[in-house]
């Protein structure tokens, strides 16, 4: 009876921990964005930092979907300095008051970054000029609404994924799913994902994306590999030589012409000519005073043939690359444009 009453006690607070520890899981995937205090530039009656932040949180009462929290002033110059102060505070959002102090006159900015990419994904800004004391409060407070509001859009909003790009009719595959053909435009949930863009005769080419709610995650695969001169490389069909590869072996033999012309000029420089003997015929060894004079002209075919051989060559080695780079997906070359509330 003892170890009975052990094992069920055992398997409750197994089950008490694991609950537990999905309700943990739950929590921290909720959307929160958490108010930092305010950067403040220059000096205004009865504000400072925390002042600012509180004013900026009552206007956000009541956001719908996402839990608000408060932090301490950061300061951050890139993405991955956002995404590490989200993950360190447990939130999805990262909202930053400024405002800056003139005389009379006030500004005020709020920025709102994504704590997963890092982004700026809302700004929201209001100024006045020779602002009255409380003006500066309410105007905090006002703009903080404008802000909370387009978060909840964003919120609500699901995210959309286009795939544009050739050739028309390749498929669309979402995280091993086919959802499509090109052009295709459907909808997404929110977070981290792979889509892979195929078609018969060409290599896939694999996109890792991710997209917030509200996000219109826009691609545009070419899988022909499209060069920078806008037509697209031959691809390997077996063929022995492409369209430069042919010009190419068209050139060398031109090329090995003109060589063969230079040396034979050369040879024969300086030998008499024994074809015809003009004035007073051939002299008592039967030698003809006239001899060729072709030095000039084969050093001439000589140097010609030998730079068309490079050209040749040139033009060879041109052709195997890229008609081996055509046969890999241009991945480097493909367009990903995220396109935010």
């Amino acid at each position: 009876m003892v170890r009975s009453r052990s094992s069920r006690i055992r398997s409750c607070v197994t089950v008490l921990a694991a609950s537990t520890a999905l309700l943990a899981a739950e929590a921290a995937a909720a959307p929160a964005v958490a108010v930092t205090e305010g950067n403040l530039d220059g000096r205004w009656p009865g504000l400072s930092p925390s002042t600012v932040r509180t004013r900026v949180r009552d206007g956000l009462e009541g956001i719908a979907g996402f839990d608000v929290e408060t932090a301490s002033s950061i300061q951050c110059a890139d993405a991955a300095c956002w995404q590490e102060s989200a993950q360190s505070l447990g939130v999805t959002h990262i909202l930053v008051p400024s405002a800056r102090f003139v005389d009379n006159d006030a500004d005020i900015r709020l920025e709102v970054y994504d704590g997963r990419s890092g982004a700026l994904v809302v700004s929201a800004e209001a100024s006045c000029e020779i602002c009255a004391k409380n003006e500066v409060d309410e105007m905090l407070t006002a703009t903080a609404v404008r802000v909370r509001s387009r978060l909840e859009t964003l919120a609500e909003r699901p995210a959309a994924l286009v795939v544009e790009g050739s050739p028309t009719g390749a498929e669309v595959v979402v995280d091993g799913e086919v959802v499509g053909q090109t052009p295709y435009r459907g909808s997404i949930p929110a977070g981290a994902h792979s889509v892979v863009v195929t078609a018969n005769g060409f290599r896939p080419e694999k996109f890792d994306v991710y997209v917030e709610s509200g996000d219109t995650e826009i691609l545009d695969p070419d899988l022909r590999g499209r060069g920078r001169g806008g037509r697209p490389p031959e691809r390997d069909d077996g063929a022995p030589f492409g369209r430069l590869g042919y010009a190419g072996l068209g050139l060398g033999l031109a090329s090995l012409a003109l060589i063969g012309t230079g040396v034979g000029l050369l040879i024969v420089d300086g030998d008499p000519v024994e074809s015809t003997c003009p004035g007073g015929g051939p002299d008592v060894n039967g030698r003809c005073p006239r001899m060729y004079d072709t030095r000039v002209g084969g050093l001439s075919s000589l140097a010609v043939g030998g730079a068309a051989l490079v050209g040749a060559t040139t033009l060879i080695v041109l052709d195997r690359t890229t008609r081996r780079s055509a046969t890999v997906a241009a991945g480097w070359r493909s367009i990903s444009v995220s396109v935010r509330f």
